[in-house]
């Protein structure tokens, strides 16, 4: 099994978590509001520990070398996509950012 499927399992019990303590007070029917902001802050801790650990792990074993013989193509398709994605993304904030209750 892929870890990043983990990464989405955990997604969907944060957000069942946090839709029981809105409507009963009780995330998942175990934990009130105090203990589950307590588990929920302690897996974000480990979570930035474990997303830094996988980033060094990749740019470790990036070899330039490698890359330099790949040419210049793959960067601007990377490039163009980070774009596209970044305004994709300004664009739904803007139009849907109203609807977002916080």
């Amino acid at each position: 099994m892929p870890l990043f499927i983990l990464g989405f399992f955990m997604a969907i019990l944060r957000s069942i978590g946090g839709a029981g303590i809105q409507s009963s007070g009780a995330a998942m029917g175990l934990w009130n509001g105090e203990q589950w902001a307590g588990i929920t802050k302690g897996v974000k801790q480990w979570s930035g520990y474990i997303l830094a650990a996988a980033m060094a792990g990749v740019g470790l074993s990036t070899s330039f070398k490698n890359m330099r013989g790949l040419g210049i193509k793959p960067f601007y398709v990377g490039l163009v996509a980070a774009t596209m994605v970044g305004v994709t993304a300004m664009v739904m904030v803007f139009l849907l950012g109203g609807f977002v209750i916080v």
